[in-house]
């Protein structure tokens, strides 16, 4: 911890959608599966951590909405099927909208960041090849 203010923008740090899918893969398995139930150690760890994410969960769906419209509708289906199935709601009731806006700009900012932190090593193999394909310019 550490170190506060900046309120929503540290959203994109406090809801980590890599480590979050791990737990959700790990504790709950594929609530979108057919017949599938929610197990009360998946109940559990979600209810913990819609808790945790609070406000910052809408806000960050809001901002893959923008970057990748098919990761955001993926994890509203799983919302919906975690809604429906273990009765918990990562939405916080509590959640203020002019916050929400307020921190959305910085928030995509950070997102589109985290994204392309992870895009940058396959652009670099790419550009090599592009680079290793094209005869070379002169300067």
């Amino acid at each position: 911890g550490g170190g506060g203010g900046g309120g929503g923008a540290e959203c994109a740090a406090k809801v980590d959608m890599k480590a979050f899918t791990g737990l959700v893969e790990r504790e709950c398995g594929n609530l979108r599966e057919e017949g599938s139930v929610c197990s009360p150690m998946c109940r559990k760890a979600m209810a913990h951590r819609a808790a945790a994410f609070g406000c910052c969960w809408p806000s960050v769906i809001k901002a893959y909405a923008d970057i990748e419209p098919q990761a955001s509708s993926a994890w509203m289906e799983w919302e919906g099927a975690l809604k429906a199935r273990c009765g918990v709601s990562m939405h916080a009731e509590t959640c203020a909208e002019q916050e929400e806006q307020a921190s959305e700009a910085s928030l995509k900012d950070k997102v589109l960041r985290l994204e392309r932190q992870q895009k940058k090593s396959h652009h670099l193999l790419l550009a090599l090849l592009h680079k290793l394909r094209s005869p070379s310019l002169p300067p």
